[in-house]
């Protein structure tokens, strides 16, 4: 049984998964700690969900930094030479929420690791899974063994990872608790489909120079607003995720 949220930090409105389980293959699961999300509570506005947030809020934690160092404490330690396998990033996860196992493949998409041939279609396929499980209202993200089990190189991983601290701490700083329509029914699902949209277009990327960087940062946004309550983040990076794909297709037509 999930334990219930921490007081003063209600579900996420309109994306809130019940808890369950992440499996790690076919016969590996475990509780997933939705508690530890670290989703902020909403300024009060009234009855219900809707009403959209302060714009003058102060600055609001997302998640993204304690996810990018939960992922680099997961490789300190370990030989540069070595593997890591994804399977022990997702496990270092503090919450195995929808939003930060998102959060968790959208910063390895976008670090330089996305150059590695192939990369940009597992990252990107692996959101898909996540998405498209969570819009079907799955109360636990399944992801293959074979998907976990693939290994990045360990040093690669970290310098990888050292590069994104900045611009994460950036975009965590700009955070804010506004538009909090955009986390309720029925506008919920719109940036969802969107995400998953570019997201399933991911191995046609493969072929364009730092397109799966570009929606892995829209995806990265999306996320990281979704963890802060950050209604006007979600739709940038929504947006983002959505015009990508387009200009896509017409590049390749």
């Amino acid at each position: 049984m999930a334990e219930s949220p921490r007081d003063g930090q209600p579900p996420l409105a309109g994306f809130s998964a019940p808890p369950g389980l992440v499996a790690h293959g076919p016969d590996r699961a475990r509780p997933v700690r939705p508690e530890r999300a670290h989703i902020p509570s909403a300024p009060s506005a009234g009855p219900g969900c809707g009403g959209p947030g302060r714009m003058g809020s102060p600055p609001v934690a997302s998640g993204a930094s304690a996810t990018l160092a939960e992922m680099r404490r997961a490789l300190s330690g370990r030989p540069a030479a070595e593997g890591v396998a994804l399977r022990d990033l997702v496990s270092a996860m503090e919450g195995e929420t929808f939003p930060v196992l998102i959060l968790l493949f959208a910063l390895l998409l976008v670090s330089p690791l996305s150059a590695v041939p192939g990369a940009t279609s597992l990252f990107g396929l692996t959101i898909a899974a996540i998405m498209t499980q969570w819009l079907l209202g799955r109360d636990r993200v399944w992801l293959p063994g074979v998907l976990l089990d693939r290994r990045l190189s360990v040093g690669r991983a970290g310098a990888a990872l050292h590069r994104l601290h900045g611009p994460v701490t950036w975009v965590e700083r700009r955070l804010r608790q506004r538009q909090r329509w955009v986390f309720a029914t029925p506008f919920a699902e719109a940036p969802m489909l969107l995400v998953l949209m570019a997201a399933l277009c991911a191995p046609l990327m493969e072929v364009i120079p730092a397109s799966g960087t570009s929606v892995g940062a829209a995806m990265v946004l999306f996320s990281a607003g979704l963890l802060a309550r950050d209604g006007v983040v979600v739709l940038a990076g929504a947006g983002l995720a959505g015009v990508l794909p387009v200009s896509l297709w017409l590049v390749l037509t």
